[in-house]
């Protein structure tokens, strides 16, 4: 595994902070105007963080589109590498929590794996 490249992590810190603001966004424009009474803050926050996924699941399938992933050996510094090294980021930050965690039960795990595109 080669060192991932500041490009590599810049493109996808762009991407996770459009994911947070849609996230957040999509959240408080579909939530906020809600009596919801005490349950407010609860509501938000738990509704923010289904949108962030829902988000990154959207973003991340859209630059597997954009980037697809190869198979074999990818030169240093190919296209390919640059895909495969920003795949390595979303599954650290964001689907590796989700997925190992067991936080979700087997029915639902099998929706996130068909967003992940499996």
């Amino acid at each position: 595994m080669r060192k991932i490249t500041g490009q590599q992590i810049s493109l996808f810190f762009m991407m996770f902070t459009l994911i947070l603001v849609l996230g957040i966004g999509t959240a408080y424009g579909l939530l906020g105007s809600l009596p919801l009474g005490d349950f407010r803050g609860v509501t938000l926050v738990f509704g923010a963080v289904v949108f962030i996924y829902l988000w990154a699941f959207a973003v991340y399938r859209l630059f597997l589109r954009l980037m697809p992933l190869q198979e074999g050996e990818l030169a240093e510094g190919s296209r390919g590498e640059f895909a495969a090294q920003v795949n390595i980021l979303f599954y650290l930050m964001l689907f590796n929590s989700l997925i190992r965690t067991h936080f979700l039960p087997v029915p639902l795990m099998r929706l996130v794996y068909l967003a992940l595109g499996a």
